[in-house]
């Protein structure tokens, strides 16, 4: 009877091994792209500061903001955000207040794209931008819109709905490219 057990106990040794040996994880290229497809940082209700010389440059409050692995781009939802210029007497001048839906932002390139009920406001043109699309790009300075997507500015007794905006900070100029609409107040 022992030696049947032995054998028994032996014949199901061999086969868990076998079995265990012959299993294996699948690691492939399908299982490391869905690594890839998952946020590596997740935060929520959460406020970022910039700081440059020892001045905060930058504020940007969100509900969600991801940050994906192996990438300097960022994605974050109910964003609000406001730029500074350098500090005058009074302590630090805004130069730009806003808000958008969604909003990519790419550090390493400067660029960044706002998406969904933008508002913006400018110090710099005095004047308050609404779109649904912009990208604004760091390296030239430029806030472009999508050519088929309406921007209005208001400024002062001015209200203007165009498509095919631009605008550069260098030259502080705006422009539109495509249809323009608009009424202006005078007395």
């Amino acid at each position: 009877m022992q030696f049947l057990q032995k054998i028994t106990g032996l014949f199901l040794f061999g086969l868990i091994t076998i079995f265990i040996s012959s299993c294996s994880l699948k690691y492939d290229d399908d299982a490391v792209a869905a690594g890839k497809q998952n946020p590596e940082l997740i935060f929520k209700n959460t406020k970022f500061s910039r700081f440059e010389d020892n001045l905060c440059t930058a504020e940007v409050s969100a509900e969600l903001i991801e940050k994906y692995k192996n990438k300097n781009a960022v994605y974050a939802s109910g964003v609000e955000f406001s730029t500074f210029k350098e500090p005058g007497e009074d302590g630090e001048s805004v130069s730009n207040t806003g808000s958008c839906g969604l909003l990519f932002a790419d550090s390493n390139s400067e660029i960044y794209e706002l998406f969904n009920g933008i508002k913006l406001y400018s110090n710099d043109f005095g004047a308050h931008f609404y779109a649904n699309s912009l990208k604004w790009n760091g390296v030239n300075q430029q806030l472009i819109g999508d050519r088929r997507d309406t921007v209005r500015v208001e400024k002062d007794d001015m209200i203007i709905f165009g498509t095919g905006f631009s605008a550069s900070a260098i030259s502080g100029t705006y422009k539109f490219s495509g249809t323009v609409t608009g009424e202006m107040t005078t007395e």
